[in-house]
């Protein structure tokens, strides 16, 4: 069950996700509280596994921290980024903390370790939203780290002492979580453990029919966690450039790494409801648009509008699931 790589290739059929890995065996880390829990280490670490890490790499999956210490000390990030590159042969960008340890430092302390992106801003006992938003922002106290949040947990889902939902239960709640990605774009981060797909716990169903749901009402682009965050980098670079007149020409700083992006024209005064107009942007050149009675507003695939003015199929949205 330490080993799942297969299993998940199984079940995911050919769609990417992230695997995060335990950099050391039998290592407990330091609690919020200061106290140190001895149900907490973990029975492997990454170099008992290097191998099946490299083939699950070759199937388009990457591999990621799971972090022990890092969401207190950049030192230990460091040795932990460190650990994992050993075994994958390249530095890993990414990290969620082992049962989501975080602190108001956790922030800055991932980022002077050095990692591109963190996951943990999720619930241990709930899904849902806890940062209050389905897009990826960056944390006070980060310069460059960015947050992907944390969705939907299985254990939080299924686990005794927690929702302690059936299957069915829970595919109902996942439901709603799935509409309003529909209806508003953003995220969706789905973490289902390695043992998971094994007994005792056997929520493998459950997992695949949370994808198939995701393929058939949303149309999402599946993408690993890293893919997600460097697609959201880019559409932070976007800018909007004007020389005082008519025209305002939007531009990024380089191609896109994904889907296209989507500029919504709002035309307020052709239609009630205002007319719409999406134009595609993939960054590749600038867009100029000569603006008269009408706003501008950058949606970039999955902006949040409201209930009124949903996005529509062409305005992509990006679901990111990750495993482990």
């Amino acid at each position: 069950i330490w080993q799942p790589f297969d299993d998940y290739a199984r079940v995911e059929k050919g769609l990417p996700s992230t695997f995060f890995l335990i950099p050391f065996k039998d290592s407990p880390g330091l609690a919020p509280d200061g106290t140190i829990n001895p149900v907490r280490p973990v029975a492997y670490h990454v170099g008992d596994i290097s191998e099946e890490d490299n083939c699950g790499a070759a199937r388009g999956a990457e591999m990621a921290v799971h972090g022990i210490d890092s969401w207190h000390d950049a030192a230990r990030g460091r040795a932990e980024i460190a650990q994992l590159e050993s075994a994958i042969q390249h530095r890993p960008s990414g990290v969620r903390m082992h049962w989501l340890y975080f602190s108001d430092d956790s922030a800055q302390h991932l980022e002077t370790a050095g990692f591109d992106y963190d996951s943990t801003w999720g619930y241990n006992d709930a899904v849902g939203y806890r940062a209050g938003t389905s897009q990826v922002f960056r944390l006070p106290g980060a310069e460059r780290l960015l947050e992907l949040p944390l969705t939907i947990m299985d254990t939080a889902l299924l686990y005794r002492g927690r929702m302690n939902l059936s299957m069915e239960q829970a595919l109902r709640v996942c439901r709603k979580l799935l509409a309003y990605a529909r209806r508003l774009g953003g995220t969706v981060v789905i973490n289902w453990h390695d043992r998971s797909l094994a007994p005792e716990r056997l929520w493998g169903r459950c997992y695949m029919q949370i994808l198939q749901d995701l393929a058939d009402t949303c149309r999402p682009w599946f993408a690993t966690a890293g893919q997600a965050v460097t697609w959201f980098r880019w559409r932070r670079s976007f800018r909007f450039v004007s020389d005082g007149g008519r025209e305002v020409r939007i531009e990024s700083a380089a191609p896109c790494p994904g889907p296209p992006a989507v500029v919504l024209i709002y035309h307020p005064r052709r239609a009630s409801p205002p007319a719409i107009e999406e134009l595609s942007c993939d960054g590749r050149t600038a867009l100029t648009i000569t603006v008269s009675h009408f706003s501008l507003h950058l949606a970039l695939n999955q902006r949040y509008l409201s209930g009124e003015i949903p996005l529509t199929d062409a305005a992509k949205r990006c679901v990111v699931h990750s495993s482990a």
